[in-house]
């Protein structure tokens, strides 16, 4: 499951990261080397998760740990692509990133091609 924790600094700067790891997901601007950042615990990111399951390969061998659902995390925040909006976060095997709209479009279309193709939707 996704774990963000916000931190702020004396300058009034603050930090989102993944799972507490200092510049694991976003730092706008860049941290600055020697910078000290306090953990602000009262900050919150709404998710909702659609999906999460171990799915295993047919064969029996090979599983992944996979989770699927919406975020907010980037929502009205500075991005490297403008302002980020509320999109689709994917986790695989804990790897987790929360798609641009532009991807998560791209996404949602290739997982519903696949889906009629196989017939398991119309």
């Amino acid at each position: 499951m996704f774990a963000f924790a916000q931190y702020s600094n004396s300058n009034g700067r603050t930090l989102s990261t993944k799972d507490g790891r200092a510049g694991k997901i976003a730092a706008n601007p860049p941290v600055s080397a020697g910078e000290k950042w306090k953990r602000e615990d009262n900050e919150q990111m709404a998710t909702t998760c659609f999906f999460s399951e171990k799915v295993l390969d047919q064969g029996g061998e090979l599983s992944m740990d996979v989770e699927l659902g919406r975020s907010s995390f980037y929502a009205g925040c500075a991005t490297p692509s403008g302002t980020g909006e509320e999109s689709i976060y994917l986790s695989i095997n804990g790897n987790s990133v929360i798609m641009d709209r532009s991807m998560a479009t791209k996404f949602v279309e290739a997982v519903m091609k696949v889906g009629r193709y196989h017939q398991l939707i119309e």
